[in-house]
């Protein structure tokens, strides 16, 4: 697979991100940082493709190896991680998953919450980053009242004050918000429950 390409990254379902720890060149999940995109990704012709080698690569090339990933459909717009090299190793499981408050691992044998995550676009990412900082983004809802920065919760949401929202049903409103230019504003339907409008000024 190439390196060139659009990049992706995977959002673990307490809503960190994978990254990497060139320190002790292995992989982690991090909060995501507002001065740096994580350093582990990969690209793709198609997130939409299922099931989906996964390719990973390190922004800071040392030598351990990664694993070897397959994309399956979990539902929801969300994806099961494959490790292809799980039998060869012995492992317990066949899964990947991203253990609460702790570490990437793999040799999970079921698919629940810990092992379900979010392909992540740099469009997607680059929204979130502007919609996390107030210094960059002004959000009022459908009554002109001004609401917090976005953060990302577990579960793999999106939250704005009271609202909350799956980041995968938030894509095409995050893409958006990563093209506005300085001084425009934008209008939002949200897919929560019950839907609501927010409006967006790229500062």
């Amino acid at each position: 697979m190439s390196d060139t390409g659009p990049r992706y990254w995977l959002m673990d379902w307490h809503g960190r991100v994978m990254d990497h720890d060139p320190v002790q060149d292995r992989l982690v999940m991090q909060d995501i940082t507002v001065d740096r995109y994580p350093g582990i990704w990969f690209t793709c012709e198609d997130p939409e493709q299922r099931p989906m080698p996964i390719d990973l690569r390190k922004t800071v090339s040392l030598p351990s190896p990664l694993p070897r990933l397959t994309a399956i459909e979990t539902g929801d717009g969300l994806v099961g991680l494959r490790d292809e090299e799980a039998e060869r190793a012995g492992r317990a499981g066949p899964y990947a998953k991203s253990v609460n408050m702790g570490p990437f691992e793999l040799g999970s044998n079921v698919l629940a919450g810990w092992e379900r995550f979010a392909i992540i676009s740099e469009p997607m990412l680059h929204g979130i980053l502007i919609l996390a900082q107030p210094h960059l983004s002004e959000i009022r809802d459908e009554d002109g009242q001004s609401l917090p920065p976005l953060g990302i919760i577990p579960e793999i949401r999106c939250e704005i004050g009271d609202i909350c929202v799956p980041v995968v049903a938030m894509r095409p409103a995050l893409e958006q918000v990563a093209g506005l230019a300085s001084g425009t504003d934008l209008a939002i339907e949200l897919a929560s429950e019950p839907a609501r409008r927010i409006t967006v000024r790229r500062l």
